[in-house]
């Protein structure tokens, strides 16, 4: 039983570190994942954004293109050194909090 403990514990805490970078891949500096329909989010990973961002309505990864169009949840949260964001008409919905402590 001691075994079993000590396993789902290792695996909660892998799972809780993983979560907090929930990202699927990386183009140009910023970070996306997929919605449930393959198309790209715009969300945060493990370096903040800073500067200008320009976020492309479509990106190309592993050979494919997706339309981005969402940004998600807390993406742009606390970026303190982010100047501006252009956003591309294709961008349909801004999630909750993304750009929450911005200055």
């Amino acid at each position: 039983m001691i075994n079993t403990k000590r396993i789902f514990t290792a695996l909660l805490l892998a799972v809780i570190a993983m979560a907090g970078y929930a990202y699927d891949f990386e183009v140009d500096g910023i970070y996306y994942c997929y919605d449930v329909y393959g198309n790209a989010v715009v969300t945060h990973g493990n370096k903040k954004y800073t500067g200008k961002i320009k976020i492309p309505s479509e990106v190309k990864w592993n050979g494919k293109k997706k339309k981005v169009v969402e940004i998600g949840d807390y993406a742009f949260e606390c970026c303190y050194e982010l100047k501006s964001v252009s956003i591309p008409s294709s961008v349909y919905y801004i999630g909750r909090f993304a750009f929450d402590n911005c200055i």
